[in-house]
């Protein structure tokens, strides 16, 4: 028998975010959805998060745990999961971003109560920059005109935008749990967790904006060389993996679902790696192209990708250039060469 009314954890990780915090847990408690927690697990913050924490310590909702050392980001998800919370749904909102849908956990709850086996709803996103005060909205618009779809139609559809992860992801904590999701190699465990989670179930669409996504200059990639690069993909190679060994597709199609997901992070390793580190990304080129032949073939084939080998392989001279010429480019890759120098 369904529960009209779960309790629902939402899950604030912070790390050093006491600027930040106040607005992501201001925007869980203006839910209106009444039986809900709050779990604040503190990765041994060095700056005054407590003390913006203190103010809230005797909110009946909210419980806020301080690790007494810095565990890593994944473990810290891993222990926030796995042992601070109670109920039977989970949330994730980062101490940097922030919801702006009211209602986001009230319709998710009515959508898993209206349709078969829902294992995840998405709220769309939308990202907000910083640097230029810009909301961008998501570009998986398309998904969110149906309410419902099968999790098998969604995984297929995933490799084409490479956009769902858990901003705005409502999941049911039990299924999440019983992927073991926290010992995967892939810092990208979300996408992973969604995409078996889509294999399993089906998937609930919330159509107002949900999720804000902050970017900004203090933001520090955990993906830093190739190596980590490589050990990432395991979000792809995992669900692949789950999908044929169960022949949930035909592996003609998992072939092409996979090849279409190796391309689109060839292109993401073009912008991320090529301005700021030539010797890594030269081997992950070398990685597709041994591992991954019709990814790289493809790549090979694609017009935008040579123009970003142009654009983005002499950065400090191509930067006065793309200033004129086109302004996202110039932003991006402004943006990419900051958080690098930022990083060292």
């Amino acid at each position: 028998m369904l529960n009209d009314n779960p309790l629902v954890s939402v899950v604030i990780t912070s790390y050093n975010r006491a600027n930040l915090i106040e607005v992501a847990i201001q925007s869980v408690l203006a839910q209106d959805y009444s039986n809900l927690e709050i779990i604040i697990s503190d990765n041994c913050s060095t700056d005054n998060t407590y003390e913006v924490m203190e103010k809230y310590l005797s909110n009946p909702k909210i419980r806020y745990y301080k690790n007494e050392q810095n565990i890593g980001m994944i473990p810290n998800y891993k222990i926030a999961t796995e042992q601070r919370t109670k109920g039977d749904y989970i949330t994730y909102v980062s101490s940097d971003d922030y919801l702006i849908n009211t209602s986001f956990i009230s319709q998710a709850v009515n959508i898993i109560n209206a349709h078969k086996n829902v294992l995840i709803v998405f709220g769309k996103n939308q990202t907000f920059i910083e640097e230029k005060n810009k909301l961008i909205d998501d570009r998986t618009h398309y998904l969110f005109n149906e309410e419902f779809m099968s999790g098998k139609d969604v995984f297929i559809r995933f490799a084409k935008t490479k956009a769902l992860g858990w901003g705005a992801a409502f999941i049911k904590k039990s299924e999440l749990i019983s992927l073991h999701i926290f010992s995967s190699k892939s810092t990208s465990l979300d996408y992973e967790a969604n995409l078996l989670l889509m294999l399993k179930g089906n998937i609930g669409f919330i159509k107002e904006p949900t999720y804000v996504w902050r970017i900004h200059n203090n933001q520090v990639s955990q993906l830093k060389t190739a190596n980590d690069v490589i050990n990432n993909y395991s979000y792809i190679l995992n669900p692949y993996s789950y999908a044929l060994s169960n022949s949930l597709f035909t592996q003609k199609k998992l072939d092409t679902w996979k090849n279409d997901l190796f391309h689109l992070e060839a292109q993401y390793i073009t912008l991320q790696f090529l301005p700021v580190n030539k010797i890594e990304y030269e081997k992950l080129i070398k990685y597709f192209k041994t591992n991954h032949p019709i990814a790289y073939k493809k790549l090979k084939g694609n017009i935008k990708w040579k123009i970003l080998l142009l654009l983005y392989g002499k950065p400090k001279f191509t930067l006065k250039f793309l200033k004129f010429l086109s302004k996202s480019h110039y932003n991006n890759l402004k943006s990419i060469l900051l958080r690098a120098s930022f990083s060292k």
